[in-house]
C-alpha cells in the first residue's frame, strides 16, 4: 500500500523549501553585487587612481591624457627626449 503524506507534511516542507530559496536568492544577490563593485573598481582605475576602502571606492585623480591613450608622447615618439629638445630650443 503506498502512504501518501498529509497535508502539514506537504505544508511543512514547502515551507522549508520557500526558506531555502530565500536564503540562496540572498546569497545570490550579495556575490552579484560584489561582483559589479569589482567590475566598477576595474573600470575606473583605467581612467582613475581608485583604492577600495571597505565597501567604497576612493578616486584620488585621474591619470594624464597620454596615459589613458596608452599613447607615447611625442617627444619619444620622435626619438628625442625632452632635454634633447630643450637644447635646441637656446633653453
Amino acid at each position: 500500500m503506498i502512504r501518501k503524506p498529509g497535508k502539514a507534511v506537504v505544508a511543512k516542507h514547502l515551507v522549508e523549501l520557500r526558506r531555502d530559496a530565500v536564503a540562496a536568492l540572498k546569497r545570490f544577490n550579495m556575490i552579484a553585487e560584489r561582483l559589479n563593485f569589482y567590475e566598477q573598481y576595474l573600470a575606473l582605475s583605467k581612467t582613475y587612481d581608485v583604492q577600495m576602502a571597505g565597501p567604497f571606492l576612493v578616486i584620488k585623480g585621474g591619470k594624464p591624457q597620454t596615459e589613458q591613450a596608452g599613447l607615447k608622447s611625442n617627444h619619444q615618439l620622435y626619438g628625442r627626449s625632452s632635454e634633447e629638445e630643450n637644447s635646441y630650443s637656446g633653453r
